[in-house]
């Protein structure tokens, strides 16, 4: 097989993580190829690059031998993605959505624009192609998360794409619409088309897919057949085979309800219901679309949340409470950027710093301090702005704030995500610091290893479903991964 596309060498560098370090990969004409790890492994970046809508910091990428070094350049070549996220303008149409920034593909180079009628003609053929039979003439901003993921579909499948990158695109569709999505990619195979397909999802890429590329827990990239695919662990391969890794497991006796959630109705979801008690350490498991982030914002009134009843209490007194707080998947959105450290720290808790209607300065550094100083915040300078800090010191000073709020409810969202072995068990020994002072803490993580390694209990989330909830004692990965995993309509 001759390399349609191929990267060699690939860097990538963002602030102080190296994404991608060395990378190499092909993919050939005729082909479904899957591209897998565990989160934040590269695969989103590889595919960005790949489109050329990411530069890389080292290496380079060429189709049939043509360097691509921008978006345009790979569009004229017949290179499309097709994001996890769509990108769309919410007050145009959907036909305007399609056509619009594609009318030379499309049309070719006439001075003057098909008629409306022709346009809405054209998107309603391709709408129904990937399966979205709804008016062309409906606002993007009215669409379900599904219906905009297959106009993001319809609008890349109308350039008639030579290599197509899709990245996560079944998360927010049905199985139903799913398989009709890999139907015509396995017909634009036939017609000796290269689709590299981005997804976690292991019975999609072993039923669909020729050949597989996986990264490893090193950031290492190996391909394989599918037929050896599928003699291998591969949820050891991406997650890790270290089955005597110590994680500082820390038993703590349940206390008292400190939150109940019935009935979550938002986004995907569909009537999720759970209770947390004070101490205890409990995961949220799920693959990209199953809902965690929407059950994150339900939770804290983020999202349209239907017929739902969500309370807190404080376990001292048996009544109803707000001390909740959440560190984010990404710490910059919760930093405030224009501030010090230590006031990103002090502003969760004001009243502690205050003497009588002002603010104390000198209780400020006192408290400031001594919070950085117990988190090992690294540089300790309370005066420096966040920007200057590591990922992992910025979750640290968001978890300052947190401890410095009393809040006893915390929510984890994928914290250990761009974060060293050592700067892992700083985590989890915060985190045991906190349950033994009475904190509840929820942790949603795509490291199923450290779910079973540090949790009470996991609550296994698919496509918007409570599955199951499990006892880490006697859970294996696999039976972890496959739960998360599974295809086919409930």
């Amino acid at each position: 097989m001759s390399a349609m596309i191929k990267a060699e060498n690939i860097m990538m560098h963002y602030a102080e993580t190296d994404v991608l370090k060395g990378i190499n990969f092909f993919a050939s004409t005729g082909e479904i190829h899957a591209l897998t790890g565990r989160n934040a492994s590269g695969k989103t970046t590889l595919g960005l690059i790949l489109s050329g809508a990411l530069s890389p910091t080292g290496g380079s990428v060429s189709f049939e031998n043509t360097a691509i070094s921008d978006r345009r350049t790979a569009e004229n070549l017949g290179i499309f993605m097709v994001e996890q996220n769509p990108k769309l303008f919410p007050d145009l149409e959907i036909y305007e959505s399609i056509i619009y920034g594609h009318e030379k593909k499309l049309f070719g180079n006439s001075v003057f624009m098909p008629g409306r009628a022709k346009m809405i003609e054209f998107s309603r053929n391709i709408m129904r192609k990937a399966g979205l039979d709804i008016e062309p003439c409906i606002k993007i901003r009215r669409l379900s998360e599904g219906e905009l993921q297959l106009v993001n579909i319809a609008r890349v499948l109308a350039c008639n794409p030579v290599v197509l990158i899709l990245d996560e695109f079944s998360a927010s569709l049905t199985w139903f619409e799913t398989q009709n999505i890999f139907a015509i990619l396995r017909q634009m195979r036939a017609d000796g088309k290269c689709i590299i397909l981005i997804s976690h999802n292991l019975d999609d890429i072993q039923t669909n897919c020729d050949r597989v590329s996986i990264f490893d827990t090193n950031g290492n990239l190996s391909e394989y057949t599918i037929d050896e695919a599928g003699r291998l662990p591969l949820a050891e391969l991406m997650f890790g085979n270290n089955r005597t890794l110590k994680y500082p497991y820390l038993p703590v006796e349940k206390g008292k309800i400190v939150l109940s959630v019935k009935n979550i109705n938002a986004g995907i979801l569909k009537n999720v219901s759970f209770k947390l008690y004070q101490g205890e350490l409990l995961g949220i498991a799920g693959l990209v679309g199953s809902g965690r982030t929407t059950l994150v914002n339900a939770i804290f009134n983020r999202s349209g949340n239907t017929g739902s009843f969500i309370e807190m209490f404080d376990v001292d007194q048996g009544t109803y409470t707000k001390r909740m707080g959440t560190v984010p998947e990404n710490c910059d959105e919760a930093m405030f950027k224009f501030s010090s450290i230590g006031e990103n720290v002090i502003i969760s808790n004001l009243r502690k710093i205050a003497k009588g209607l002002l603010l104390s300065d000198v209780s400020e550094k006192i408290y400031a301090r001594d919070i950085v100083d117990r988190m090992g915040i690294i540089p300790r300078d309370i005066s420096l702005y966040p920007h200057l800090l590591s990922g992992g010191n910025k979750q640290k000073v968001i978890i300052a704030r947190l401890l410095f709020s009393n809040s006893n409810v915390i929510l984890f969202d994928e914290p250990t995500k761009n974060i060293d072995a050592a700067g892992k068990v700083d985590f989890y020994n915060i985190l045991n610091q906190m349950r033994k002072k009475g904190a509840a803490i929820i942790l949603i993580s795509s490291d199923f290893l450290e779910l079973i390694g540090m949790c009470s209990r996991i609550l296994v989330l698919r496509k918007g479903r409570q599955i199951r909830e499990l006892d880490p004692c006697n859970t294996t990965l696999e039976e972890l991964y496959a739960l998360t995993n599974k295809n086919g309509e409930d």
